[in-house]
């Protein structure tokens, strides 16, 4: 009798409280998990620092993915992660046959957030600081050629919940692509629509919102960020 052993269920097996990641991280918690694998609270016991550690199922599509990733990041590396308001990447490595992806540990997912403070949406203001940090991002990845194409709440992270206006940062960079070079104007028009509808997906619209949204979108960020 033989017995199917999936992806996930190896890297869960590998992952509980006190396991090893490649030689320096320890796991502390699972932090989530998706078809791509799971995320793990991991301390580093080279620098002692708390790190996100994403780790990718040992199948053909998600290491597709996974070195697409760790290929855009690197392009990014030249970047400052804080005032890009782009994820910091430490480092990848394997572990046995999964390609482990090193982060810094942030918050919350921009998703959990809205839920956790309003399920119906943010206002305009509340949505102001957010949206510029958004566009601030996407502003640096164009101008590195980069097209971030899975822009959702979900791939949007929390720095902390409770500052406020809160700091974001964007994460998940598997379906990223470059921009051809003899062709870059897409990309751009891309990006624009993606932020229109990340801002449409967040905002709960009362009828004196909705008045604000056309203004909003004419606001001469979108322009000279996008």
């Amino acid at each position: 009798m033989f017995m199917c052993v999936s992806g996930s269920d190896v890297i869960h097996a590998q992952t509980n409280k006190g396991s090893r990641l490649g030689r320096y991280h320890v796991v502390e918690d699972i932090l989530g998990e998706g078809g791509y694998g799971i995320v793990a609270k991991c301390r580093n016991t080279g620098t002692t620092k708390i790190e996100a550690v994403k780790v990718n199922k040992s199948e053909k599509g998600v290491l597709e993915v996974a070195m697409n990733e760790i290929a855009i990041l690197n392009r990014l590396r030249r970047l400052n992660p804080d005032t890009c308001n782009i994820v910091q990447c430490n480092g990848f490595f394997y572990d046995k046959e999964n390609i482990c992806i090193s982060f810094e540990l942030l918050d919350l997912s921009l998703q959990d957030y809205l839920q956790e403070k309003n399920p119906r949406g943010l206002t305009t203001r509340e949505l102001r600081p957010i949206l510029h940090q958004l566009a601030t991002a996407l502003s640096h990845l164009h101008s590195s050629g980069i097209i971030h194409a899975d822009l959702k709440p979900a791939n949007v992270m929390v720095v902390n919940r409770h500052e406020q206006p809160p700091k974001v940062k964007l994460i998940d960079f598997g379906l990223a692509r470059l921009v051809s070079a003899s062709n870059p104007r897409p990309g751009i028009r891309r990006g624009s629509k993606d932020l229109r509808q990340l801002y449409k997906s967040m905002l709960s619209l009362d009828a004196a919102e909705g008045s604000q949204l056309k203004r909003f979108l004419k606001h001469r960020f979108f322009a000279h960020s996008l």
